[in-house]
């Protein structure tokens, strides 16, 4: 019976490894829409509170995932501007927000929020750092080479 359960946890392991280097992939092709309002600060970090975990909620849940992730940013004063996070064929978006914050403020919002990973953005270049789960950041080069603008309210 012990081999049968090794054999099964061994599969959904693999299968998760499997979905998180996809998933992962997936967030290395992500570019950005911005309002032409849209500023470049020195330095930030693009989260969302959208699809904790990769696992894709209802238009509402995720409306009210943004709002409180608003709502606690105003409460700590932390400036920030919205953007959409989007694939290249901009069928998959996530409303996100370019957040004026340090390192550490980001990688707790993503974890209080459940995001695999966030965008760290530090003198023009772009980031992708992971934060639920350990591995190393991957440098995804210029952010302006990956920004789409459009009419964002």
């Amino acid at each position: 019976m012990s081999e049968i359960s090794n054999s099964l946890s061994g599969s959904m392991s693999d299968y998760l490894q499997q979905y998180d280097t996809q998933l992962w992939a997936l967030y290395r092709q992500t570019l950005f829409e911005i309002s032409p309002e849209f500023y470049i600060p020195s330095s930030g970090a693009v989260i969302t509170a959208c699809n904790p975990e990769g696992h894709i909620l209802s238009q509402g849940a995720n409306q009210q995932r943004m709002a409180e992730l608003k709502q606690q940013l105003r409460e700590r004063d932390l400036t920030y501007q919205s953007l959409v996070g989007m694939s290249p064929d901009q069928q998959h978006q996530e409303p996100s927000l370019l957040i004026e914050c340090n390192r550490d403020q980001a990688l707790k919002l993503c974890q209080q929020y459940r995001q695999n990973a966030y965008f760290w953005l530090s003198k023009g270049q772009l980031w992708l750092v992971p934060a639920l789960h350990p591995g190393p950041k991957v440098a995804m080069g210029s952010l302006r080479q990956r920004l789409v603008t459009s009419q964002l309210e």
